[in-house]
């Protein structure tokens, strides 16, 4: 089976986290299990694929997604959309605009949605969760919709990282990408208390500046910027625990808790909002908080879990969340459709 990739990404780029998460890895996986080959190509060459495998949005202008339309619809061939995000929720601009923060990208914003055109051209939905499979069986009726949860490939080199505590003090970390100033916005007080308590304890960002004004009032606070996806791994394991909070809206719903399963692959502990995301995850999960009272407890009780809770932490979401555990899923996606 002859497996076309038209990804959001470029593969060989190491900025690129989504791409390998998504679709290289598990692909990969599929290959060794299967007689299947897959490459990215160029939207022109995808016809002559057994299957054409549509990553998230990932044409540039409105034009190309025109072109790739019309090219599909003549020479039929099945198109899979894999989807990890609600990225066509209609209420998507009321949840960026009632950030503090946050601001619209009016042209990235109206090439998404442009990308809708695609839908009814589309055999099938890859979906990370059920939330957002049933999100896009009501977009797209026609569509069968499967579900693949989210699954790492921990044999690669990138995850040779033991389980190593930082003994700098103690450090606290959040990483990620846009759209989340509400989120953020839940935790600075937790924080600002939390270093009161402890003078050794330091809070780092990871990924945009934007939302560095959030934490000013902080005394001990750092931005840093994406680092390379093989050698994201071992930064994540630098922190003694993570916060991930999350306001509970349609849209968030939808997503994953990838973060959750990044972090205790390395034996860092995670503090979550109670959203459906971190939930679905909760045998990774070493605390939920509602709170500033319950933010400070479950990060103190996770800063303070030992080695050995740490490397069973490590354990248990490299067995639990392996791409080899989906390879038989998206096998039989593909063997549908081609």
């Amino acid at each position: 089976m002859n497996v076309a990739v038209i990804a959001e990404g470029v593969r060989g780029d190491p900025r690129n986290f989504v791409g390998p998460i998504r679709l290289f890895d598990p692909l990969d996986a599929v290959a060794k299990q299967y007689p299947v080959t897959w490459a990215c190509v160029d939207p022109e060459a995808a016809v002559n694929a057994d299957v054409v495998i549509l990553q998230r949005t990932p044409f540039a202008s409105a034009e190309a997604i025109d072109r790739a339309a019309e090219r599909w619809a003549r020479s039929r061939v099945p198109v899979v959309w894999e989807l990890d995000d609600d990225l066509f929720c209609p209420d998507l601009r009321q949840f960026i605009e009632r950030s503090a923060i946050d601001t619209i990208d009016e042209a990235a914003f109206a090439l998404g949605e442009a990308h809708r055109k695609l839908l009814p051209l589309a055999s099938a939905f890859v979906c990370s969760t059920e939330l957002l499979a049933t999100a896009m069986r009501f977009l797209q009726p026609s569509a069968d919709v499967h579900v693949i949860p989210v699954a790492l490939d921990f044999d690669h080199p990138r995850w040779c990282v033991p389980a190593a505590r930082n003994r700098g003090g103690i450090s606290i970390g959040w990483s990620g990408g846009s759209r989340v100033g509400r989120d953020l916005e839940l935790i600075g007080g937790a924080l600002r208390t939390l270093m009161q308590r402890h003078a050794d304890l330091r809070f780092v960002l990871t990924g945009s500046e934007h939302y560095a004004p959030l934490f000013a009032h902080l005394p001990r606070f750092t931005v840093v910027d994406w680092v390379p996806y093989n050698d994201y791994p071992r930064f994540a394991s630098q922190f003694d625990a993570i916060v991930i909070p999350m306001e509970d809206h349609v849209y968030n719903r939808c997503k994953t808790g990838l973060k959750v399963i990044d972090h205790a692959a390395v034996g860092v502990p995670a503090v979550c909002s109670p959203t459906l995301p971190f939930l679905g995850v909760a045998d990774c999960v070493t605390a939920f908080a509602r709170s500033d009272d319950e933010w400070i407890a479950g990060i103190e009780n996770a800063v303070a879990l030992d080695a050995t809770a740490r490397l069973r932490l490590r354990e248990h979401a490299r067995d639990r969340y392996h791409v080899g555990n989906i390879a038989a899923a998206w096998w039989s996606v593909l063997r549908q459709y081609a």
